[in-house]
């Protein structure tokens, strides 16, 4: 999506969001933290981290 499309289309998830759950599939972290509540990270088809950005920032900033 060109950046204006891909900018309405946040809109239209933002507005259905309230009412219902969206599952997103996306390679982009920030659409990730702008849209969702939770975010799951795959890798080989499985589920290697799961949870809020704040959460995924922490655990894989490599600070510990």
């Amino acid at each position: 999506l060109d950046p204006a499309s891909r900018q309405s289309l946040w809109g239209v998830l933002r507005r259905w969001s309230v009412e219902r759950s969206i599952l997103l599939v996306s390679h982009y972290l920030d659409e990730a933290e702008t849209l969702g509540d939770r975010v799951c990270i795959l890798s080989e088809g499985r589920v290697r981290c799961l949870g809020s950005t704040h959460f995924l920032r922490e655990r894989l900033s490599g600070s510990d």
